[in-house]
């Protein structure tokens, strides 16, 4: 048997424990995971986030053929490295934090978590949608305009995919807007 590792990510035949197709990891620098990858809901695709808030470093979400291993990064904010917690990160745009794809009912969209990291130290924290077919992106809603990750613990899609349940956990363990929320 095969040990694992975040070094690939590959798919297997269920009946046959033959390999399908695998993509490698090091290649892109990603460090996945493994929570955040969830499977398409015609099981021809996986998507991924990086192990972004574990390491504190840039994560986007990625998606892998699962029949051919090609990967694809779905969130690209053309930067790599530290996320800019100090003054020692150089950074010109907003930085996106990428967490927790989950796929519409119909597998057209992605929702995820989005903290941004704004130049003027701002730290949005941000429920996405992705369209898979134009890959374009848009807001859903802001759910805080200075903390981070509030939408860390889950996201989910109703059956029909009109609204969107997101787990919010502020550092204030008493704070009222604790709780789920739909959207």
């Amino acid at each position: 048997t095969k040990e694992l590792s975040n070094d690939t990510l590959c798919t297997y035949s269920v009946r046959t424990g033959v390999v399908i197709a695998c993509a490698d990891l090091t290649a892109q620098q990603i460090l996945i995971d493994f929570q955040d990858a969830v499977w398409s809901p015609d099981s021809l695709t996986i998507a991924f986030a990086e192990l972004t808030w574990s390491g504190y470093k840039d994560g986007d979400l990625w998606s892998m053929n699962a029949t051919t291993g090609a990967l694809t990064n779905l969130t690209d904010d053309g930067y790599l490295g530290e996320l800019p917690f100090n003054a020692n990160v150089d950074f010109a745009g907003p930085i996106y934090a990428d967490v927790l794809p989950r796929w519409s009912p119909d597998g057209a969209h992605i929702a995820f978590s989005r903290t941004s990291f704004l130049p003027d130290g701002g730290t949005p924290s941000e429920l996405w949608v992705l369209d898979i077919a134009s890959g374009e992106a848009r807001m859903v809603a802001r759910v805080s305009d200075h903390e981070l990750a509030l939408l860390f613990y889950g996201i989910a899609w109703s059956a029909d995919g009109q609204t969107i349940y997101g787990s919010l956990a502020h550092r204030d363990e008493h704070d009222p807007g604790n709780g789920v929320w739909s959207f």
